[in-house]
């Protein structure tokens, strides 16, 4: 019964070994997992931050737009001031000043 006693003490070894290695296995996995969702969500929000900022420079770029349109009138006025005048009253009221071509006019 000796080396049966053994044969059983050993392949009890390996049976504890391969369950702990199991669970070390698993473990990694779940680490890994949450390592994934924390990218996906990081991966979202630079997404978002990214398209966040196209917006923002399109609507720059839409002001410089505008900026340089009201500099063909003789403005040449800052974007502090663009937004000053960024109403559609003041715009109306600065083409009657101005004109239609950007010369003022006679009586304005």
């Amino acid at each position: 019964m000796g080396v049966l006693e053994e044969k059983v003490r050993s392949l009890d070894d390996q049976l504890k070994v391969m369950y702990d290695q199991k669970n070390m296995a698993e473990k990694r996995a779940r680490r890994c997992e949450l390592d994934v969702k924390d990218l996906e969500d990081r991966l979202r929000n630079a997404d978002r931050e990214l398209a966040n900022s196209g917006v923002y420079r399109d609507g720059l770029r839409g002001d410089k737009e505008k900026v340089g349109f009201l500099s063909v009138f003789g403005l040449g006025c800052s974007r502090s001031t663009y937004l000053l005048l960024n109403s559609k009253k003041t715009l109306s009221a600065v083409s009657e000043v101005h004109g239609e071509d950007g010369r003022d006019n006679e009586d304005g």
